[in-house]
Order: C-alpha cells, then sequence, then structure tokens
C-alpha cells in the first residue's frame, strides 16, 4: 500500500483515528483478601475511613496512599497512570464519572476491599494526525490487502484443483 493510498484511507475514515478521552488517575486501596476472615472486612474499612479524614485535612493523596494502601500501586502514590474513559472496571467508572478533578472521591468499596480514587487530569479526546499513525497504517493496510489477495489465490487454486483417487494396486 502506497503512502497516497494510506493519506486517503485516513481521510475517509476520520473516526478511527480518535485518541478517546483520558483520566490520570490515583487510587489508594486497602486490600481484602477473599479468603480472609470476615474481621478483616471492618478493620480495612476502617483503614480506608482513616486515610479518607486525612485526606480532608489536607495530606497529599500521594503521600496518603504511601501510608494507608496495600497494593502495589502504593510506591508510586497511588498512581495509575493515563487511562481511557470506559476502561476501568465499572466500580472505579461509576466513581470517575461524576467525580471532579482533584477531589478525592468517599471511601467505596469493591471485591477487592476499599478504596479512595482522585482523577487528577483529564486529557479530551484528540484525533492522531497522518504523520502520527502512517508507519502502521500503512503496514496494516498492507497486511490486509495481502490477507485479501492469499484468500483470491487460494480460491482460485481450490476451484482449478482437480482431485483424483486411485485405487492403490494389490
Amino acid at each position: 500500500v502506497s503512502s497516497d493510498e494510506a493519506a486517503q484511507f485516513y481521510r475517509e475514515h476520520p473516526e478511527r483515528f480518535i485518541e478517546p478521552e483520558q483520566l490520570h488517575v490515583h487510587a489508594i486501596t486497602i486490600s481484602v483478601d477473599p479468603n480472609s476472615p470476615s474481621e478483616a472486612w471492618p478493620a480495612a474499612k476502617a483503614r480506608a475511613d482513616e486515610a479518607r479524614r486525612v485526606l480532608a485535612r489536607g495530606m497529599a493523596f500521594a503521600e496518603a496512599a504511601r501510608t494507608y494502601s496495600t497494593d502495589q500501586g502504593r510506591p508510586s502514590g497511588g498512581d495509575m497512570g493515563l487511562v481511557h474513559r470506559g476502561s476501568l472496571a465499572s466500580p472505579f467508572e461509576a466513581i470517575v464519572q461524576a467525580l471532579p478533578v482533584g477531589a478525592p472521591s468517599d471511601v467505596v468499596e469493591s471485591i477487592y476491599g476499599y478504596h479512595i480514587v482522585l482523577v487528577s487530569e483529564v486529557t479530551p479526546p484528540q484525533k492522531k494526525t497522518f504523520e502520527q499513525v502512517s508507519a502502521t497504517l500503512t503496514k496494516d493496510l498492507s497486511a490486509t490487502r495481502c490477507a485479501e489477495r492469499k484468500e483470491t489465490w487460494l480460491s482460485g487454486l481450490r476451484a482449478a484443483a482437480r482431485i483424483q483417487l486411485h485405487e492403490a494396486a494389490r
């Protein structure tokens, strides 16, 4: 596929080159193992409530995450990085839908334990430029064209093939 053909495809299908809205998400997670005794849940809830209280008193979210989180995000201050809206697990997605940027959520329970979520930044949807997608687009369109031509070629071979069965000499 030539660069001109790729550019034409790019112009004809602009919706395919939109980078969706992204959220910079941070989370404090107090995990509870599903096999834990029942008293583990109230202890985890108390820890989450304490984390929410220190946030309300002004502690930085990253510091609270390093202090209270019990998951692998703890060393990074709960920073989950940029995520596409709609790609989070349903409890988190519901939280971030209405959460104002920079405001920590209330404590939320999930099957994994208790969480406090913060969205620090929202990046609106952006259309990628042709220069950003050119190499990948050309490669993908070429692969698609090759696969189509291979299938046509194989179909032609199958249609022209004549299979004859001969009984083995005994």
